[in-house]
């Protein structure tokens, strides 16, 4: 395992959110990609990505400064998730619920622990 496993289950796991974005989007009859890259909705691509990336740093680099690093950044971007509202008057931004994001947080954990035994 190297730095390509970071990349592959980041990738990975942002793409299984994307995908499940649309699908549960479509439900309501309208299939639209574009769903998969709008703010809110579940789950929360973002929480995928960001939890993938720090724990395939533990996974490969164990309890070290880079996945210290890395789990302080993506508990602040998490909580910044769960407190942005966007813009009122455009409504440009839609906010996470908290199960948007405890589901996108657990398809970036179990992608990237699955990663690591594939690899």
């Amino acid at each position: 395992m190297g730095a390509s496993y970071i990349v592959y289950s980041v990738f990975v796991a942002g793409l299984i959110s994307f995908v499940m974005k649309v699908l549960l989007a479509s439900r309501s009859g309208k299939f639209d990609l574009t769903e998969g890259m709008r703010h809110g909705g579940m789950p929360s691509l973002h929480s995928a990505v960001v939890v993938s990336m720090s724990v395939s740093i533990y996974m490969l680099e164990g309890f070290s400064t880079l996945f210290t690093l890395s789990a302080i950044v993506s508990i602040l971007f998490i909580f910044n998730l769960l407190i942005i509202n966007g813009d009122h008057k455009t409504r440009t931004l839609r906010r996470h619920t908290f199960p948007q994001i405890v589901v996108g947080s657990l398809i970036g954990l179990v992608v990237s622990v699955a990663l690591s035994f594939v690899q």
